[in-house]
């Protein structure tokens, strides 16, 4: 019987600790508030995930994750920051020719192997992030985020 206690007990503090390890976020455009985004963030395995889609790997620099992401078709880059303290996501989106989006991979591919860093996809994040920023942004959003609430 003190087994089947102790297992019991184990098991509700590992559903505890992998609910912990997640953030769910609702995010609510500055513009207009009819356009909402969700954001994900599982800290255990250092990813961010936006609207549902696929989880990818963020870093975080002073409070604010940072991470980037592409559209399906690969056409748009979208750079991502989200301040922990102040709730607010900058999204910046880019559109970038066949010719610069070879230049982009060439130069963070470098970075990369110049940094040994391989293996370390939070570091891949980093440098895709800030190399995005040499680019003109096609447009820029703002969104106010908080905790999301569970209804059930």
């Amino acid at each position: 019987m003190k087994k089947l206690l102790f297992i019991t007990f184990i098991s509700f503090l590992w559903c505890n600790i992998s609910k912990a390890n997640e953030i769910n976020l609702v995010c609510v455009n500055t513009n207009n508030p009819d356009f909402v985004g969700s954001i994900t963030i599982f800290q255990s395995d250092k990813k961010i995930s936006f609207n549902g889609g696929d989880p990818d790997f963020y870093f975080l620099e002073n409070g604010i994750f940072k991470y980037a992401l592409a559209s399906a078709d690969k056409k748009f880059k979208f750079r991502h920051s989200l301040n922990r303290n102040t709730g607010m996501l900058s999204v910046n989106t880019y559109e970038l020719t066949d010719q610069q989006n070879e230049i982009h991979i060439e130069e963070v591919t470098k970075k990369i192997i110049e940094a040994d860093k391989l293996g370390d996809r939070n570091f891949w994040a980093k440098i895709v992030h800030q190399d995005l920023k040499k680019y003109k942004s096609t447009f820029d959003g703002y969104f106010n985020c908080d905790t999301a609430k569970n209804k059930f």
